[in-house]
């Protein structure tokens, strides 16, 4: 696979092992307003997830899609997310279980011995999720093997803010998957899930069929002899064998 890209990422070391030159990433960052429901089932569960954490607390709820599996964190409101920041050497500090379970004691004025709990959402929702089948619905909407989706508090279906193709090392991605698997990934996910059908009528038949289907005989992969020659060569044959006898033969040694 060959990456075309205004920006480095963490797993293009992994082009110096060898890579398909018919194979081509286009990685170019956009952003998009996905509506909710041409999203997938899969996704929605997500979504859902992402929406009941967030609380009055109101953190940014991530979720990286990568080759159509689900990856979520949590930041702080104050974090900037937009297309420039999802392309540029930037990291995104994702809120820690501790931070997260301060600030459910804070609003609610849970008791010390209820932190556990609080620890146990956070942990449950980026375990749940993490590597969760979201199907492939909004790859191919925006043509793209990974996306970055923010969600934000909603109480009604509403579009999503999608950027696809954005910096994977943003997000600490090495942590979730090492370097050669992404490459891997990505490139098998291009060339099966995101590939564009062949619109070329499909031949059926058996190889004669399918050759005399594209102007083809017997004759065209060789050279025919010409008449003359393929009678010479029984004479000589037969006269090596002394089936002719010498004052027979051609003068002409035709």
């Amino acid at each position: 696979m060959r990456i075309i890209s205004p920006f480095h990422d963490y797993y293009d070391s992994a082009m110096g092992y060898g890579q398909d030159p018919q194979l081509i990433y286009k990685r170019t960052p956009s952003v998009w307003e996905v509506p909710y429901e041409k999203l997938g089932s899969r996704f929605h569960e997500v979504i859902n997830s992402s929406v009941y954490m967030r609380y009055e607390w109101s953190p940014i709820s991530i979720c990286v899609g990568f080759c159509g599996k689900a990856y979520p964190l949590i930041l702080e409101e104050d974090e900037t997310v937009d297309l420039l920041s999802v392309a540029a050497n930037r990291v995104f500090e994702p809120v820690s279980g501790e931070r997260f379970a301060q600030r459910k004691l804070e609003l609610y004025q849970w008791r010390a011995h209820e932190k556990g709990r609080a620890l146990a959402e956070c942990e449950s929702f980026c375990v749940r999720l993490h590597g969760y089948d979201i199907g492939l619905e909004i790859h191919r909407l925006l043509n793209a093997p990974v996306f970055a989706a923010i969600v934000r508090r909603q109480y009604r279906p509403e579009p999503i803010t999608v950027f696809a193709n954005p910096r994977l090392a943003n997000f600490k991605f090495a942590s979730k998957v090492e370097p050669f698997s992404a490459f891997q990934e990505i490139a098998m996910f291009l060339g099966s899930q995101l590939t564009n059908e062949d619109q070329a009528p499909r031949n059926v038949g058996g190889d004669k069929i399918i050759a005399a289907s594209k102007g083809f005989d017997e004759q065209s992969f060789r050279t025919a002899a010409p008449g003359q020659k393929k009678l010479s060569r029984v004479k000589n044959r037969a006269r090596k064998r002394g089936s002719i006898p010498p004052e027979t033969e051609d003068p002409t040694g035709s």
